[in-house]
């Protein structure tokens, strides 16, 4: 339900002027999704989904462990 310019602003790959090139790479989706505050941008937690895209290059681009 992400919008790809607002995670790309949130990871920071692009400014607040949301200007700039991302490369995006579809991934498994997560059991849980932790809200942060980053870049200005704050996210949202969620529970499992079936899909996720990362942006690539910014981030670890992986679901945490929940232990």
């Amino acid at each position: 339900d992400s919008s790809i310019c607002g995670a790309a602003r949130h990871a920071g790959a692009i400014d607040e002027s949301g200007r700039g090139k991302v490369t995006i790479r579809i991934e498994e989706g997560c059991d849980e999704y932790v809200g942060t505050l980053r870049h200005d941008v704050r996210s949202q937690p969620w529970g499992p989904y079936d899909d996720s895209f990362v942006v690539v290059g910014h981030g670890p681009n992986r679901c945490p462990r929940l232990d």
